[in-house]
């Protein structure tokens, strides 16, 4: 009883931390991926990526329509 309700108790606390951790992330963001796998996230903050995230909401919601 005591394993079960331990093991309920973590995954509960894993499951809230993901939640939490995924709505207080920025939404927005541009990642640039190159050919050896490494990869660079640019934030709205960031200063070009105003105009890469521009571009992308272009060319999504082209692709929507």
């Amino acid at each position: 009883m005591r394993r079960t309700s331990f093991a309920l108790l973590v995954a509960a606390a894993a499951g809230a931390a993901y939640v939490l951790r995924r709505r207080t992330a920025s939404p927005e963001h541009v990642e640039l991926g190159f050919v050896d796998g490494s990869a660079i996230v640019l934030r709205p903050a960031d200063g070009n990526a105003g105009r890469l995230l521009a571009l992308a909401r272009d060319v999504a919601s082209a692709a929507r329509s």
